[in-house]
């Protein structure tokens, strides 16, 4: 474990009002959460937050619709998860979810139940908007008390705190773990790189803002989108060193997609940049004139598709940024968006599931059935 002390961290608060004057929504999702967890294909079933706090097991029937095979919690569980930010992880027939609540669980795929070996979820000091990283034998949790702590994969059992960062900077973005390395970005305008062996910090590299981004790893090249409005580009490999950062429009509050060459981020005013990934310059953007965009964006068969909170979607040429197409969802979109196949699954904030098809733009709900009904 490692202790880092620098410059003054700025309240929680104080970043959640700035985050409601500037978007509006993004930071007030924390003060009134409500989960915005991916979609996960696992099997058979697609895991979703259908109703805030609560993760279902959904199936596919004959006819496409999807039904309930189990949720949790039930209401002997007697645990309130508040909502649930961080993409549950699916390993072999189990299931890691974390909820906001701070607690941390681990499911049978095939009933939803707990582990035996873990019995009641492992609660963790403060709140977890951060997907764990996961390395077969560990999971990896960070707080908004800016902790990093190792939970044995097998017993849920807390085997060690890797990052306990002095000031309670909060960890919004997921972090990666390579090569037994571990990258964590926090609120307090500073990117970790931690040895999880030893627990010994590598580096530890500041930025000119807050990092509330899930972090992006391409070989040697760490991505991270701040709230100065810049992404940064790192040297992973020498001490985290700054190679280029680009400015945008706004906030870059979501994932990066690195593919090809080019590193394609969207902003809270709703413009996505496609960067050269060696160079950080500018390739192109397109401004939707919308609402930010919070949820990732996708490539599937040649087309980006970006999806605002409004759930206005666009497929664009991922080489000029031209517009292919034009769609809309009807509801909120704030969970990044599951890849299924030649498709795209979002997920609204009302619970709904919607595919999008890349190649033309179209737009289909995927009905729901009550838990035990059958196509007929």
């Amino acid at each position: 474990m490692f202790h880092v002390k620098h410059r003054p961290f700025t309240p929680l608060a104080v970043v959640i009002a700035a985050l409601v004057l500037a978007t509006g929504c993004i930071g007030d999702t924390f003060s009134q959460p409500s989960g915005w967890a991916s979609p996960v294909e696992a099997g058979e079933v697609l895991l979703v937050q259908s109703e805030r706090g609560r993760l279902d097991a959904l199936e596919f029937t004959a006819s496409g619709a999807l039904v309930e095979r189990w949720h949790y919690p039930v209401s002997d569980d007697q645990v309130e998860l508040d909502a649930i930010y961080a993409t549950p992880l699916v390993e072999g027939d189990v299931i890691y979810l974390a909820g906001y609540s701070g607690d941390v669980v681990a499911l049978s795929l095939a009933t939803g139940r707990p582990l035996p070996a873990w019995g009641a979820p492992v609660r963790l000091d403060g709140h977890i908007v951060a997907t764990p990283a996961f390395d077969g034998e560990r999971l990896y949790v960070a707080t908004d008390r800016g902790r990093v702590s190792a939970l044995d994969a097998s017993s849920g059992r807390v085997a060690d705190v890797v990052l306990d960062a002095a000031g309670d900077h909060p960890i919004w973005g997921d972090p990666v773990l390579v090569g037994g390395t571990l990258y964590v970005a926090d609120i307090d305008r500073t990117v970790h790189a931690i040895g999880v062996a030893s627990g010994d910090a590598r580096w530890a590299q500041p930025l000119g803002g807050g990092v509330p981004a899930p972090l992006a790893l391409d070989r040697e090249v760490l991505i991270a989108g701040s709230l100065d409005s810049r992404l940064y580009a790192l040297d992973a490999g020498a001490g985290g060193s700054e190679l280029w950062s680009f400015e945008g429009d706004g906030w870059f509050w979501s994932r990066p997609l690195v593919a090809g060459g080019s590193i394609y981020a969207p902003t809270s005013r709703g413009t996505v940049y496609a960067i050269d990934r060696a160079s950080g310059a500018e390739r192109w953007s397109f401004a939707s004139g919308g609402s930010q965009i919070r949820t990732a964006l996708a490539l599937v068969d040649g087309v980006l598709v970006a999806a605002d909170k409004d759930g206005a979607v666009v497929g664009l040429n991922p080489s000029s940024g031209a517009v292919l197409w034009r769609s809309t969802i009807d509801g909120d979109i704030l969970a990044d968006p599951l890849v299924r196949g030649p498709e795209v699954l979002y997920l609204t904030t009302g619970g709904d599931l919607v595919r999008v098809h890349p190649q033309d733009g179209r737009v289909e709900e995927l009905p729901r059935l009550a838990p035990g009904r059958q196509d007929g």
